[in-house]
C-alpha cells in the first residue's frame, strides 16, 4: 500500500474504533454526534426540527439513533449544522 491509502485506512479504523469505544451502532453514533454538535451552537430540539422541517420527535429518534437518515436529511442536517459530513459519520 502507497503511503497515501495508509493514512486514510488509519483514519477510517480510527472512526470505526471510537463507534466500538461508544458501543453503539453506526445510527446511534451519528445521532449522538448530530446532537453534540446541535448543543454546541446552542439551539434546542424544536428549533432544529423546525429548521429540517421534520416533528421534534423525529429529532428524539434521530438523536437516539432509533431513525435512519437519508443522505438528503443527511445533507440538510450538515448544512445546518454547518459541517462536513466527515464530522458525523464515523468512516
Amino acid at each position: 500500500m502507497e503511503e497515501k491509502e495508509l493514512i486514510i485506512e488509519k483514519k477510517i479504523t480510527r472512526k470505526v474504533e471510537s463507534v466500538i469505544k461508544y458501543k453503539a451502532n453506526i445510527n446511534e453514533y451519528v445521532g449522538y454526534m448530530i446532537a453534540k454538535k446541535r448543543k454546541a451552537l446552542k439551539m434546542n430540539q424544536k428549533e432544529f426540527a423546525e429548521k429540517l422541517e421534520i416533528t421534534r420527535t423525529s429529532i428524539v429518534n434521530i438523536e437516539k439513533g432509533r431513525q435512519r437518515l437519508s443522505i438528503e436529511k443527511l445533507s440538510k442536517i450538515c448544512f445546518i449544522l454547518n459541517v462536513k459530513s466527515k464530522h458525523i459519520l464515523p468512516f
